[in-house]
């Protein structure tokens, strides 16, 4: 998909550009807290997002030390190739099927997704079905 779309960047950093399309304005600090990871390790991995000039840093309006993490018109496009590109391939898996198996493989999909965002995690981290 990386390929087709021309992004020069792994899906790692692919992750990474979502993210932070997703929180603009979010901090590398912030993004350090979402990876569960130390404030270098996410330094390294923002590096070729912004060789790239897919991310900016901009100062924060109140604090200059803060710097704000936002995607590029760059980074926006290559998000949007990503984009097409996945929906071109899921069209190309969809070919067979008719437009009622479209539509019951929608609705199941759905209440998978309900079912995600209604489980509870246990304390050891694991997808527990919620209380009833």
């Amino acid at each position: 998909m990386l390929r087709a779309a021309g992004a020069p960047i792994t899906g790692a950093s692919l992750t990474l550009l979502r993210w932070i399309a997703r929180h603009a304005g979010a901090t590398s600090s912030d993004l350090a807290r979402w990876l569960d990871l130390d404030q270098s390790t996410v330094s390294r991995q923002l590096r070729p997002l912004e060789e790239h000039r897919l991310v900016s840093r901009s100062a924060d309006g109140t604090d200059r030390r803060v710097a704000r993490l936002a995607p590029t018109e760059h980074g926006e496009a290559l998000l949007a190739a990503v984009r097409e590109v996945g929906l071109h391939d899921i069209g190309v898996a969809l070919d067979g099927f008719t437009a009622a198996e479209r539509r019951q493989l929608a609705e199941l999909l759905d209440r998978m997704r309900l079912g995600m965002l209604d489980a509870q995690v246990d304390p050891t981290g694991r997808s527990v079905p919620p209380a009833r």
